[in-house]
């Protein structure tokens, strides 16, 4: 029988894994979100003339192309606003990705 200075130790080493499993759920999701995002863009950007809007729940959930220099709602603080954002969600991803990591492989979903 093992301890119990064992079993946390056990526990310890499968929780901040990227086991195969694990890592493959995440590799499939973050694909499959930047997919979905990219297919979209395209086909809005193709088949959509600016400011054109398309109901695609009936006059509940609308679809509008437009062009968004700052980020949600139109928010710039400044020339370097792009950048800026962008650090900013390069550090939540890595967030995300750090509590993905040490949450328990049995929790993955």
């Amino acid at each position: 029988m093992e301890s119990a200075t064992e079993l946390s130790v056990t526990g310890a080493d499968t929780t901040r894994s990227w086991n195969g499993g694990k890592a493959g759920l995440f590799a499939f999701v973050l694909g499959g979100v930047v997919a979905c995002d990219f297919v979209t863009k395209i086909m809005v950007q193709r088949s959509l003339s600016l400011y054109q809007q398309v109901n695609v729940v009936g006059d509940y959930v609308r679809l509008t192309y437009i062009h968004n220099p700052g980020a949600a709602f139109g928010i710039a603080i400044g020339p370097y606003s792009r950048f800026i954002f962008l650090v900013l969600s390069l550090i939540a991803l890595a967030a995300l990705a750090g509590m993905y990591w040490v949450t328990p492989a049995r929790d993955r979903i």
